[in-house]
């Protein structure tokens, strides 16, 4: 029998031979590593293919530019990150980005943009570096805050979009040297372009003939020529951009301006690089987009332009608009409204009309006068509507004109209290 000893000896030989022999085999097997290395032509040639697309003019576009979209898989395309080379290879952030675009290529497309495929290619880079963590390397020119507001936060506003692609346009057609300098940074522009179309354009912005956004783009521009050295032909004389821009706000009172506007603005963060004169110009324009000027000025422009259309609604919907007036052009559009009304629609409108204006004699920003000359052509109006029903013996009609009559002197009243 074997001692212990012995077998001890006998299983330490074994495992040296077991050692020995995994190398020996090691050695003469692995011989070169294969890395693994997907087929992304492949890949991204399915997932082109594969994608549901929202119309057949979309695919078509995506199927022409797979060559571009291919790229940015490419092992060449990586990104530093942290000191590491990252590889852009997230398929499901291509399929998100192509999803995604579509939005933008109908809108590109309605305006006649000639090189969609370069906001393609842009807006896929940004969803691929921005899913996979890194600063994404994209030609900033095809990319607009909106989007950029879109992918971040998730906030998809056409309204800044279509304003943002207008801008672009308007840059693009923009040839006369003085139309370059309205839309553009003076240090995109040539010195030739700044110093020929700089005297007609501060004549335009003196009498008041520059858009608010063009406005802000000068008192920009001045801060720019100042930390770039370089000298306008002409003097800013700020006093008179102010009257400019003065003349400017009162003719978008009367203009009655539609809906929500979109503009361009200055971070306050930003004060410290204007000077006082530059900065109290802006500050002009920021307190008239800002403050309840422009606020009253739309919603005086929905309801009368309300009232031509469907009053009831336009009373319903205004019940939570505020204003700072009721105008005779305001009761001489609420007379014409009611008197086109069928009789269901009279009897409603004096108690939706009463619910806009029951409180309006202590809002601090009304204009009391104004309101109240404008309830007394309202109820004149009224009176004269009242005799011509009774002439043709309306008997329901001047029931419910009388209702209206009563509720517009209790309105007058209240300015008393």
């Amino acid at each position: 029998m074997q001692s212990d000893k012995e077998r001890n000896e006998e299983d330490k030989a074994k495992d040296e031979l077991i050692q020995l022999t995994y190398a020996e085999i090691k050695e003469k097997i692995v011989q070169r590593t294969v890395q693994y290395k997907p087929d992304y032509e492949g890949i991204v040639h399915n997932v082109i293919r594969e994608l549901k697309y929202q119309d057949k003019e979309y695919q078509g576009f995506i199927e022409k530019h797979e060559r571009e979209l291919l790229e940015l898989f490419a092992p060449n395309m990586g990104v530093r990150s942290t000191g590491e080379n990252v590889q852009l290879h997230n398929i499901r952030s291509l399929k998100c980005a192509i999803t995604d675009f579509y939005r933008i290529y109908i809108i590109l497309e309605k305006n006649g943009f000639s090189d969609v495929e370069r906001w393609l290619y842009a807006f896929t880079r940004y969803v691929i570096a921005y899913k996979a963590g890194v600063k994404a390397d994209f030609n900033r020119n095809y990319m607009l805050k909106a989007i950029e507001e879109w992918l971040l936060h998730g906030n998809w506003d056409e309204e800044q979009l279509q304003y943002e692609i207008k801008e672009r346009i308007e840059r693009e057609k923009a040839k006369k040297p003085t139309d370059l300098l309205r839309v553009n940074r003076i240090m995109d522009l040539d010195e030739e372009d700044v110093n020929n179309g700089f005297p007609e354009l501060i004549e335009l912005a003196y009498s008041g003939k520059l858009t608010l956004d063009e406005y802000v783009n000068l008192i920009q521009n001045s801060v720019w020529a100042r930390q770039y050295k370089f000298k306008f032909p002409n003097k800013i004389e700020w006093g008179k951009i102010r009257e400019g821009i003065a003349g400017r706000i009162n003719q978008l009172k009367e203009e009655q301006p539609e809906g929500q506007q979109i503009y361009t603005c200055i971070s306050k963060e930003n004060e410290s690089l204007f000077d006082k004169e530059e900065w109290k110009t802006y500050l002009l324009i920021d307190e008239f987009r800002e403050g309840n000027t422009l606020l009253f000025c739309r919603n005086r422009k929905i309801y009368i332009d309300g009232m031509g259309k469907d009053p009831l609604e336009t009373l319903y919907i205004c019940q939570n608009n505020r204003f700072n007036a009721f105008d005779d052009e305001m009761a001489s559009a609420t007379v014409k409204a009611f008197e086109r009304c069928n009789n269901a629609e009279k009897c409603r409108f004096p108690g939706y009309f009463e619910r806009i204006w029951e409180n309006w004699h202590v809002i601090a920003e009304i204009d009391k006068k104004n309101t109240q000359q404008g309830f007394q052509i309202l109820l004149k109006k009224l009176e004269e509507l009242k005799n011509e029903l009774l002439e043709s013996n309306k008997v329901f009609s001047i029931a419910h004109t009388e209702v209206f009559i009563q509720n517009v002197q209790k309105l007058l009243e209240k300015n008393s209290l």
